[in-house]
């Protein structure tokens, strides 16, 4: 009776096994491209680059910042009087989020620099 014991364990052993090595992947096409990486010389263009350089003036998506009242505070090269938004319900409750959110820790939800950050010793 006692054989079935050994049988059953080499069994389970080498399912194991072969469920292990199913997910070893022998062939890897997806590694290995024919591709350039980063800065990498070429052959290809002129200047010895495998990509090209960015027309000049080129921005980043998302980087135009034109507005300067919003993003520097001046309008017609003054500092800006007046608010660059709508001040809304919307927009004050937002920035009630955001405050509470990454201000509250060190200056707490009150604005008087004593947040949790600052009760712990740091200062």
């Amino acid at each position: 009776m006692p054989t079935w014991r050994p049988r059953a364990a080499i069994t389970a052993l080498a399912l194991a096994g072969a469920l292990l090595l199913g997910g070893c992947e022998l062939r890897q096409a997806m590694y290995d491209q024919p591709k350039y990486e980063s800065f990498e010389a070429s052959d290809i263009f002129e200047d010895g680059l495998s990509a090209r350089r960015p027309v000049e003036g080129t921005m980043a998506r998302g980087q135009l910042r034109l507005d300067s009242h919003l993003y520097e505070g001046m309008v017609n090269g003054e500092l800006a009087t007046t608010l660059p938004l709508e001040l809304t319900e919307e927009l004050l409750v937002r920035g009630r989020q955001r405050y509470d959110i990454f201000c509250s820790p060190c200056h707490d939800r009150t604005g008087t620099g004593n947040g949790m950050i600052v009760k712990r010793g740091l200062k």
